[in-house]
């Protein structure tokens, strides 16, 4: 998350939640941003959740029992929760062991479900989450990360958003515009290959998913 008066454009790659930085896989973050004071930068259990605090206005937590991202404050204004639903891999790991160290400046949250390793990081004065997933095998059939944003935060005013179609001609979840074009909430007008962020601002407020590697996110 960071602050923005417009809807900028991110020039980095990767995959993040909060307001600066790339990491390497994937990471969870809004716009990049300068590095802010860390006065308050640690992490706490509030007995369901590790609740870390990046020392940039962002706050986050991750559940213990299953690795769910369970809230995401920036500034006081909660983020996370569309449907009262939690953001997480696919629709939800299970049970999992979730564990926190902090060294340094960073801290890190590590999930293990099976074979497959899902972390979170923060970094000391950087309002941005960075994510990334790990699977040994295929024993863990998908590994999409769903982000829920609050509706009505960000305005959903893409000419390419598939609310923009409004007849459904397949399964579902792909749809028709009065032009014939078909959108689908699962694709965007870009291939997946080619898109580096997502992501918009408002109320000087900017929240991006930012990719990295092509090749492994």
């Amino acid at each position: 998350m960071s602050q923005a008066t417009d809807q900028e454009a991110l020039g980095r790659r990767g995959f993040v939640l909060g307001t600066a930085a790339a990491a390497a896989g994937a990471a969870l973050a809004g716009p990049l941003a300068g590095t802010a004071h860390a006065a308050a930068f640690g992490w706490s259990d509030d007995g369901t959740h590790y609740v870390v605090d990046t020392g940039a206005n962002l706050v986050f937590k991750v559940r213990k029992s299953n690795g769910d991202l369970a809230s995401l404050v920036y500034r006081g204004t909660e983020y996370q929760g569309y449907g009262g639903m939690n953001s997480h891999i696919e629709s939800g790991l299970g049970s999992s062991t979730v564990t926190i160290r902090q060294s340094g400046s960073t801290i890190l949250v590590s999930v293990t479900y099976g074979t497959l390793r899902h972390y979170y990081a923060a970094r000391s004065g950087e309002n941005n989450i960075y994510l990334w997933t790990n699977k040994a095998d295929t024993s863990v059939s998908a590994t999409r990360f769903i982000l829920r944003v609050k509706a009505g935060l960000f305005l959903n005013d893409a000419p390419d958003s598939y609310t923009y179609a409004p007849t459904t001609i397949e399964a579902s979840d792909v749809f028709r515009k009065s032009d014939g074009q078909t959108r689908s909430k699962h694709f965007s007008k870009l291939r997946v290959i080619d898109y580096d962020y997502v992501g918009w601002s408002a109320n000087g407020v900017g929240l991006w998913v930012v990719r990295s590697n092509h090749e492994k996110a």
